[in-house]
């Protein structure tokens, strides 16, 4: 592109204006539109994050559910039945409104199952990821006690012999 550019005479750079004007303008509203995928993957992936907060005992908000009902119907879920005749949910969009869908789907899957509310949110607030409680009495409040466990109980320590001191 930059050599037919280079090479070009003034009155085909003129000719060529409105074509390359046309891309450029294209290409921003490319950007954008990746920009809005990301900040509505980003917006579901809290929400899925509130709602699994929900089984380590934090209130679920409204807002969470309301952008999961979003994007459900935005990749517009549909109950499918497969070849042994196992009901699944499968969104009919398709790119990225699609691939939000499938993690929304994948969601109501795990709420379905008997272990649901083993799936816990760490109470590390810079952690925040979705862990799986293994424990025998459900209360592990950590994703890992070797590094977000301990990083929580060394920093309650440390606040309080701040205040004893």
């Amino acid at each position: 592109m930059l050599e037919l550019l280079a090479g070009a005479r003034e009155e085909q750079l003129r000719s060529l204006w409105p074509v390359l004007v046309l891309g450029l303008h294209h290409e921003q509203q490319h950007q954008e539109l990746l920009l809005t995928d990301l900040k509505h993957a980003l917006a579901v992936r809290e929400a899925m994050r509130g709602l699994i907060a929900g089984n380590s005992g934090q209130r679920i908000y409204p807002v969470d559910l309301a952008t999961l009902n979003e994007a459900a119907i935005a990749s517009r879920l549909r109950m499918r039945f497969g070849s042994g005749g196992k009901a699944r949910l499968e969104p009919e969009a398709a790119g990225a409104v699609g691939a939000i869908g499938r993690l929304v789907a994948t969601l109501y899957s795990a709420m379905q199952a008997e272990d649901w509310e083993r799936l816990k949110l760490c109470d590390s607030d810079p952690c925040r990821w979705a862990f799986y409680d293994r424990s025998k009495n459900q209360s592990s409040r950590w994703c890992k006690m070797a590094s977000c466990g301990n990083r929580e109980k060394a920093r309650r320590f440390r606040e309080t012999h701040k205040r004893d001191s």
